[in-house]
């Protein structure tokens, strides 16, 4: 009877296994997402409107015609990715506050929008300040500020200007506390905070609103291992918008990095680029490509980023990724230096110094690699990618157990990493 007892306790014990590997083993991205493929993409824009409101202006020349239009080519932008809509809105906001005489404090936010958007922070920086000095709307250009100051790496000033905003219950506020907490290492805290400012807009009808803070969640929720719930929130976003870019690139990532499914990720990657003109897609590409063992077509992928990226009407919106195929592909390290150390100026941030001191280390400049990692990422950063560089750089300068502490610390966050990187990890901690 015990015997038979004991085969019992072993043949569920042996259940509950399989049951786990089961579950484990389950792909998370299933067909689904297949549906929003095929939807039309909505446009909020159409050169008919913007024709419309410079035929307005023409006739009766009103800067709020010029800002119509403007607003329309930025958020055309944020559908298809041609920058040359936001060069445009650009044009004419500038031209509007020529027309206003530096006095419309709306002018200025919405530059400062575009310059985000363009990683142009430091003029964005002048353009809140002079929006401030016209003492209107103060509280937007007060958390307009905040989020330059967090791209600069003032994250003391950037929490000084949050103390400052008067309602601490709006999405607003909720919204750039949880990036705060984030950047602070406080993931749990920062999903809470992001789950009670999705709360105030959930039933808006602002589909652009709804649908960014549901996407930044589900950022947030696979970041802290909670893909499923991340896939399901990516697909609550498609369901409000089938043809968000952000959502459906999310999935993308899951399909990839989660389920090592290729097929997947590359038809998503198609789809995006048909609709898009992003360059950075071309890079997700290749990278999956390569896992794939297409290496020919991965470095063709990368040779048509960093083309189009280095078109300088891009300005600096893709300096982070220069600068690492120019080191790591092109072992152009004289040109990723000039890069590195132009980033480092505009924003002293540890993304910017980790740059830095990757271009020194694969340049074979271990030593001021490795002073970078001393005196501005060690224990200043939580990001994986930078713990994987401090790993590789503190390895290579002979601290051995140091560099193996930083790659473990790295390789726990293997999803966000990605299979390529996570390789890469892995046989330099064998090794």
């Amino acid at each position: 009877m015990r015997h038979q007892m004991i085969k019992l306790h072993n043949l569920i014990i042996l259940a509950v296994i399989c049951s786990c590997q089961q579950q484990i083993e389950t792909p998370m991205v299933d067909r689904s997402y297949k549906q929003y493929l095929f939807q039309t993409k909505k446009v909020n824009y159409s050169g008919h409107e913007v024709q419309f409101w410079n035929d307005k202006f023409h006739k009766h020349p009103s800067y709020l015609y010029l800002l119509k239009s403007a607003g329309l080519l930025s958020g055309q932008f944020k559908q298809d990715g041609n920058i040359t809509h936001l060069v445009k809105s650009d044009s004419l906001l500038k031209h509007a506050n020529t027309i206003t005489q530096s006095r419309q404090v709306g002018i200025y936010q919405m530059l400062a929008s575009n310059a985000i958007t363009q990683h142009e922070f430091k003029n964005a920086q002048q353009y809140l300040q002079k929006a401030w000095d016209l003492g209107e709307s103060k509280q937007t250009t007060l958390l307009m500020t905040f989020d330059v100051e967090m791209e600069l790496g003032q994250y003391e000033t950037a929490g000084k200007l949050l103390n400052r905003v008067a309602n601490k219950s709006t999405f607003d506020y909720l919204m750039r506390l949880s990036k705060l907490k984030d950047h602070q290492g406080d993931l749990g805290q920062a999903i809470t905070l992001m789950e009670q400012a999705f709360n105030r807009i959930k039933n808006t009808s602002n589909n652009q609103l709804y649908c960014w803070a549901l996407s930044n969640l589900g950022d947030m929720y696979s970041h802290h291992g909670h893909v499923r719930k991340a896939y399901h929130t990516y697909l609550k976003v498609l369901r409000k918008d089938p043809g968000y870019t952000y959502a459906l690139k999310g999935i993308a990532w899951i399909a990839y990095s989660q389920d090592r499914n290729h097929i997947f990720a590359l038809e998503i990657l198609h789809f995006l680029k048909a609709n898009s003109q992003l360059p950075d897609l071309l890079l997700m590409e290749a990278e999956v490509s390569e896992f794939k063992g297409d290496i020919s077509i991965s470095r063709k992928l990368i040779d048509e980023f960093y083309s189009r990226a280095t078109d300088p009407i891009y300005g600096d919106m893709f300096n982070k990724y220069l600068v690492l195929v120019s080191s790591e592909v092109y072992k152009n390290h004289s040109q990723a230096e000039v890069i590195a150390r132009m980033e480092v100026t505009e924003r002293p941030t540890p993304q910017s110094y980790d740059l830095l001191a990757w271009s020194y280390f694969n340049s074979g400049d271990v030593l001021k690699a490795k002073q970078i990692a001393d005196s501005k990422l060690a224990e200043q950063t939580f990001e994986p990618e930078i713990l994987y560089h401090l790993g590789a750089i503190y390895k290579a300068s002979g601290q051995r157990r140091k560099g193996h502490q930083y790659l473990k610390m790295a390789l726990e966050s293997s999803y966000e990493l990605g299979p390529v990187t996570s390789t890469k990890i892995e046989r330099l901690i064998k090794n």
